[in-house]
């Protein structure tokens, strides 16, 4: 879509499955700009739907709803349902006016529908490079910061981490996705960490703005804020990674005279693959919940367009008066939806000497476990403490992904002799603080060979030493 005279913009049908087409459409776009701040108050449930459905309307018109462009999206919608599949509409916006515009809100009076319900929506950004799929390795390794520099709104960030945490607590506690969160939300910190390793998606969490381009807000060393534009953060993100979420309440409003003034295009022209950026503020509820669909989506290997509509759903299913869903908006360098191949998980390393503590019945127990690793087959040792008194168990075990099971098959020596028990223990891997743990539940093992240990179990958790 593209300016064609003072008020009118010709729309293009550029590929489809029903050919090509075109069409000149009026279009009010100050007009629409301008509802902007009532847009939004709307979408955060202060005003009421009929304003989004007015400007939704207005938008569906120009783009689909016209001429001959209006007959091709219908047909393509009937192509893409007889093959079972959901519609992708691709936007190529070549006017900065028309970025700004909240394409998401589309809506088919005639269906009663909004397009992003219904089908997949892309805002293209032409770039003459475009990226091929990465293989990954599971996990999915996402670093996350959330930047609350002195003098701007504060944001609880205890509360951000735990909410992240917690929306992605399944896909980690499965393997699936490994998130880290930066301490030091400072240039330096970001660059050190982002040194430090190969991350595939960078999470935002925090301030964003436009003053001609595209702003995000770091902290200084002294906490205040540092302002740093979008074509400096894509220079910190060097070599990029292929993802980057921008959680923040202008992460995805275009400057009105620049298409790539915006931080989302500006990164995606600095080479990143695609951007999900919201373009209004969002609550803590959706957040969290697009948050869990869509990251959900590409760890099981979905495309990112299909990951943003699984995260759309996500907040629907909230309430259903949520228009919250339009908030999202992906941004894709090229045609490629599969930006990530995800394969199986790397094999698990966990030889070497783990120490912690054993607890639960008969008490707390110092634990220093030594083992040896031969493909997914575990032997080892494991010497418990408590004061005076002391054991050392024979190990055997098993290691698939990042599930680690012990099992206790001798007492190699034992004081006092007779007051210990065997046990077994279903452990997982983890990473906290970067430092690799090992934790789960343990329960006695031949308790009819050892009346006393029957019905005992506690917790164990382990940090390699």
């Amino acid at each position: 879509m593209a300016a064609a005279q003072p008020g009118s913009y010709k729309v293009e049908v550029v590929r489809s499955a029903a050919g090509e087409a075109s069409a000149i459409v009026p279009l009010d776009v100050a007009g629409l700009l301008a509802r902007r701040a009532e847009f939004r108050r709307a979408v955060l449930g202060s005003a009421p739907e009929s304003v989004v459905r007015d400007v939704g309307q207005a938008l569906f018109t120009a783009l689909l709803g016209s001429g001959e462009v209006a007959s091709r999206y219908q047909a393509a919608r009937a192509v893409a349902a007889d093959r079972g599949e959901r519609l992708r509409v691709v936007l190529r916006l070549d006017s900065a006016e028309l970025a700004g515009l909240p394409w998401e809100a589309m809506y088919d009076a005639a269906l009663d529908s909004y397009i992003c319900r219904t089908e997949q929506l892309v805002r293209h950004i032409p770039v003459p490079a475009l990226p091929v799929p990465i293989k990954v390795r599971r996990p999915l390794r996402v670093l996350a910061l959330a930047p609350s520099p002195r003098g701007l709104p504060p944001l609880l960030v205890a509360r951000e981490h735990d909410q992240l945490n917690s929306a992605l607590s399944l896909p980690v506690s499965e393997g699936l996705i490994e998130i880290h969160w930066a301490d030091r939300p400072t240039w330096s910190g970001l660059q050190e960490l982002l040194l430090a390793g190969d991350w595939h998606v960078v999470h935002f969490i925090g301030h964003g703005d436009h003053r001609g381009e595209g702003l995000l807000a770091l902290e200084q060393e002294d906490r205040r804020a540092n302002w740093v534009e979008a074509r400096r953060f894509a220079d910190l993100l060097r070599p990029s990674p292929r993802l980057v979420v921008l959680n923040s309440c202008s992460g995805a409003a275009a400057d009105a005279f620049d298409l790539f003034a915006g931080t989302a295009t500006t990164l995606i022209r600095a080479g990143v693959s695609a951007v999900a950026a919201m373009q209004f503020e969002i609550s803590n509820r959706a957040a969290i919940a697009f948050a869990h669909g869509f990251y959900s989506a590409i760890a099981g290997g979905r495309g990112i367009d299909e990951a943003v509509s699984i995260g759309r759903i996500a907040i629907l299913g909230l309430t259903g008066e949520t228009l919250e869903w339009i908030t999202p908006v992906l941004y894709l360098r090229g045609d490629r939806t599969r930006i990530f191949e995800m394969g199986p998980a790397q094999e698990t390393d966990v030889e070497g000497r783990w120490t912690g503590r054993l607890t639960g019945t008969p008490g707390p127990l110092n634990y220093d476990v030594r083992l040896k690793q031969s493909g997914s087959e575990l032997t080892g040792t494991a010497e418990g403490r408590n004061g005076a008194k002391r054991a050392l168990f024979d190990l055997i075990g098993s290691v698939h992904g990042d599930r680690v099971e012990l099992r206790q098959v001798g007492i190699l020596e034992a004081s006092p002799p007779h007051a210990w028990c065997l046990i077994n223990a279903s452990l997982r891997l983890s990473v906290r603080d970067q430092v690799p743990v090992l934790s789960g539940e343990w329960t006695s093992a031949a308790p009819n060979l050892y009346p006393h240990c029957a019905g005992i179990r506690g917790h164990l958790e382990l940090t390699r030493a």
